[in-house]
């Protein structure tokens, strides 16, 4: 046997679409705080908001744990996570 420790490779994936409506209060720690109960490897990061109502975060998990974050039962009521989301296109300027 040799000396050598490989491990396998950990896939992450983003939630593509952000996390919506949440209190406009709320921080990234406190949705990490939410989340490292049932996500250990959770990464949250606030993204810039056009709608001064609520607070809107990119959510890094592990690939496996794709199906459980986008249960809609695991999220508070008012809370949207859309698993299909289309970012609008860039407006094209015309000459």
């Amino acid at each position: 046997m040799s000396n050598y420790c490989m491990k396998k490779l950990v896939r992450k994936v983003w939630v593509k679409n952000p996390i919506r409506r949440l209190a406009k209060s709320t921080t990234a720690a406190d949705l990490k705080g939410y989340l490292v109960e049932d996500f250990s490897e959770v990464v949250c990061e606030p993204l810039e908001n056009y709608e001064a109502s609520h607070s809107r975060f990119k959510v890094t998990v592990n690939f496996d744990n794709l199906e459980k974050i986008y249960n809609p039962d695991y999220w508070p009521n008012g809370v949207l996570i859309s698993r299909f989301f289309h970012p609008r296109s860039p407006k094209i300027q015309q000459k």
